[in-house]
């Protein structure tokens, strides 16, 4: 158990790092969009429409479960955890990028004590 402590206590320490020169996130709303050539539906996003948000993200990546042997948590698939008390009309498949380095799409919402709280996946952004 000793190891599954001193893991916890070198990701709190990043976490804590992070917190000192806070940047703020960016929120990507999607727009529903109609495909002429077969009348489907398409969220569509745009890179340089965005707003600025203040919130926390809490990511456990899976090679870092890995390393904690006795947790019981290596199947996890490197879903990260946003908290933030701003009211952003979220929604599924929505985007979040902190400073344009990693990109997340909302995979769930909870806002039912008090705050938000976004399960979110990482992805690549191309285009």
């Amino acid at each position: 158990m000793n190891g599954v402590r001193k893991r916890l206590s070198d990701m709190s320490f990043r976490m804590i790092n992070v917190f000192k020169d806070p940047k703020p996130l960016k929120f990507y709303k999607g727009t529903v969009v109609k495909l002429e050539n077969d009348s489907s539906y398409q969220r569509v996003f745009d890179k340089n429409k965005y707003t600025e948000f203040a919130g926390v993200i809490i990511d456990i990546r899976p090679q870092e479960l890995a390393m904690l042997y006795d947790s019981d948590m290596s199947d996890i698939q490197g879903y990260s955890k946003l908290y933030t008390y701003q009211d952003l009309n979220f929604e599924l498949k929505d985007r979040i990028s902190i400073a344009d380095l990693v990109y997340f799409e909302i995979f769930s919402i909870d806002s039912s004590i008090g705050y938000f709280t976004l399960v979110l996946k990482e992805f690549i952004w191309t285009g």
